[in-house]
């Protein structure tokens, strides 16, 4: 839009006459084997292998807070217009069905935002907070006009489960009085939730968000953290009844031994049973693999709070020992409100690190890359570009050539005056980086690679490159490919020998 000013100052353009939302926060995941293998059946090409969730607000921090007022507004219920956004994408990642749903008056979820989608045991999930609630589709067969749809897993929707309502009927913006019946006659899919949700740990403020789930490769469970002794459980409560391995969470990947805890995924939220975390005990823990600008600039200073859950997981192989670890991304992330920070360094500046951990119990965090960013959408249009970092390191800038690494120079962000301040560029020490202040990973996949006949839902360590998702700064929504390669590098640039803390 040319003259955002111009427009904004119109009375026709504001609420409640036009409603200006925003898509950010994307989350990622790979579409379980019988959404493919039915939409295969029905002829659908080219054939979905992606979800992806994503933020529907207008709560943003793309303009001026100005510039907002004056397009919104400035006098509604804030949650009334925040929606979660449900698309399904193809191997390119593109766009083949959406949808905008409301979770406003839902009886499951509501008033919660920045929602994660998971893939576990073939079984999607929804999570926000200290939530996880499993998630049912049905897919239109859009070879017919009839409105028949076909049921994309095994049996039919329980009917004790709750369907989601659309946000927009007719182009008609559905607020507090949404008729539910209406509401799910007219999208390409229709999405359940079960009628509770289950809740790992407590929803305390500030130490519930971000919670990494992922399929433990170890049959027992323990409910509580993986260090403690726990004769309390039931060690069925937290198992898939499917295939019968049981799905964890990580609450805080910021230290050994790691906080890792059963998820009672058949008991409702505020009935589970959570053994307390002995955050006393402290293991040898991995220094980063390597040193960044504000090591050298701010050698003694603390900047940063400590990591925090981003996306989990993907499988690997430890270098330096042979032995399969998961990786997940975390975010370190600058103190907010800022007054211990010195000068030219940003309060609540989001950074990036991927850790490497034991693939089963007790999950020890065994090696951690620096910190990186991830960038803006580029001008020129590239589809991809890979991790952005801000290393000084020599040995490995000098080493690194792969084809896809796009260097600093040429990352540019779009320009715009009228943009939120958090739009701009970190600063470290008044030395502006080309990194957005705030990147926010939501979801990491391995990515699929097969022909569009074949089928293929789940990843192995055959498989080379990896799809993250991410928001920038609650305006932009991004994704991008990255070697295994690349990450491994960042874990292990010197690919070192073990140490002996490591067999323990």
């Amino acid at each position: 839009m040319y003259n955002l000013t111009e427009y904004a100052s119109r009375p026709q353009h504001e609420w409640p006459h036009k409603l200006h939302l925003f898509e950010m926060n994307p989350c990622i995941a790979i579409l379980p084997k019988a959404y493919q293998e039915s939409l295969r059946l029905h002829s659908t090409s080219p054939l979905p292998v992606y979800i992806v969730v994503y933020r529907v607000t207008h709560k943003n921090n793309c303009y001026d807070g100005n510039i907002n007022i004056q397009l919104l507004g400035g006098n509604w219920n804030p949650t009334s217009t925040d929606y979660l956004g449900i698309a399904l994408l193809d191997q390119q990642l593109n766009i083949l069905m959406d949808s905008t749903l409301n979770l406003f008056n839902h009886p499951v979820l509501p008033h919660l935002n920045d929602y994660r989608i998971y893939n576990l045991n073939e079984q999607l999930y929804l999570t926000s907070v200290n939530h996880i609630v499993p998630l049912y589709l049905t897919i239109n067969n859009d070879n017919n006009n009839d409105n028949n749809e076909t049921t994309t897993t095994s049996g039919t929707v329980d009917p004790s489960w709750v369907p989601v309502p659309l946000a927009f009927v007719n182009n008609d913006n559905i607020m507090k009085n949404t008729n539910t019946a209406a509401a799910v006659t007219t999208t390409p899919f229709h999405v359940w939730l079960r009628n509770y949700t289950s809740c790992p740990i407590y929803g305390q403020k500030g130490t519930s968000k971000n919670l990494l789930y992922f399929v433990s490769l170890d049959s027992e469970t323990n409910n509580g953290n993986h260090t403690s002794n726990n004769n309390n459980n039931n060690n069925n409560k937290n198992k898939d009844t499917k295939n019968n391995t049981p799905i964890r969470v990580i609450h805080y990947p910021r230290s050994n031994p790691n906080d890792v805890r059963d998820v009672e995924l058949d008991t409702p939220c505020g009935q589970q049973t959570i053994t307390p975390f002995d955050d006393k005990v402290k293991e040898w823990y991995p220094p980063a693999s390597f040193d960044t600008i504000d090591m050298q600039l701010f050698p003694r200073s603390i900047l940063f709070l400590a990591d925090r859950g981003s996306a989990c997981c993907i499988d690997m192989t430890d270098p330096t020992t042979g032995l399969p670890v998961m990786v997940a991304i975390v975010h370190p992330k600058t103190m907010f409100p800022g007054k211990r920070l010195p000068k030219g360094v940003s309060p609540n500046t989001y950074l990036s690190r991927f850790i490497a951990m034991e693939s089963q119990s007790p999950y020890r965090i065994v090696a951690r890359s620096g910190m990186f960013c991830l960038g803006y959408p580029n001008s020129t249009n590239d589809e991809l570009l890979v991790v952005n970092d801000n290393k000084n390191n020599d040995n490995y800038n000098n080493n690194h050539n792969d084809n896809h690494t796009t260097s600093s120079s040429s990352v540019r962000h779009y320009p715009n005056p009228i943009a939120d301040d958090r739009m701009g560029p970190i600063m470290f020490g008044n030395v502006p980086m080309e990194c957005p202040r705030i990147h926010f990973v939501m979801g990491m996949v391995e990515k699929i690679d097969h022909d569009d006949g074949e089928s293929s839902s789940s990843s192995s360590l055959s498989s080379s490159r990896v799809l993250i998702s991410y928001g920038v700064s609650d305006c932009l929504s991004r994704i991008v490919e990255i070697s295994k390669d690349e990450i491994r590098e960042r874990i292990w640039p010197q690919q070192q020998q073990p140490k002996q803390q490591h067999a323990q």
